[in-house]
């Protein structure tokens, strides 16, 4: 079973991880520098925390993707590209240090487990996801991320 971001110990198995990377940390793919990829990973945390997105219905397409990657897909492929909407969603790296953007993703990832998620949420490769669903896409994408700089 996939770790999962609404459970403690998926939480912990992330900090643990966040708390192995230094300034120096260098990426074996990819283009984000360490800081960039910390910042990236709690923008898109903090659009999860905050969701505001009316759902849709999912279409075939997206219930397949879902069912392949939440149940079949052991990781996230190296170089995957991100939705075009969450790359417009993007800032560029804010002027935090690489402490206070570990920080920061320490206390954001940190809400997951006691938040009160809607009953769905729309993901735009995804389709509706559930909670849990949410929780277990939540992980594999900061265990991508993570594995990006070799943690």
């Amino acid at each position: 079973m996939k770790l999962n971001v609404i459970n403690q110990a998926g939480v912990n198995d992330v900090i643990y991880r966040v708390l192995k990377l230094q300034p120096q940390s260098t990426r074996k793919w990819g283009t984000m520098a360490v800081t960039e990829m910390l910042h990236h990973c709690s923008t898109a945390n903090q659009l999860i925390l905050n969701y505001s997105i009316q759902n849709k219905k999912s279409t075939f397409k997206q219930k397949l993707i879902r069912v392949v990657v939440l149940h079949f897909l052991p990781a996230f492929p190296k170089n995957i590209k991100a939705p075009k909407q969450v790359v417009q969603m993007q800032s560029k790296i804010s002027t935090k240090s690489f402490e206070e953007e570990k920080n920061y993703f320490i206390e954001t990832i940190n809400q997951f487990p006691e938040h009160q998620f809607p009953e769905k949420m729309y993901h735009p490769s995804l389709g509706n996801l559930s909670p849990k669903q949410w929780g277990v896409a939540t992980w594999m994408h900061m265990d991508h991320h993570l594995r990006q700089f070799g943690v």
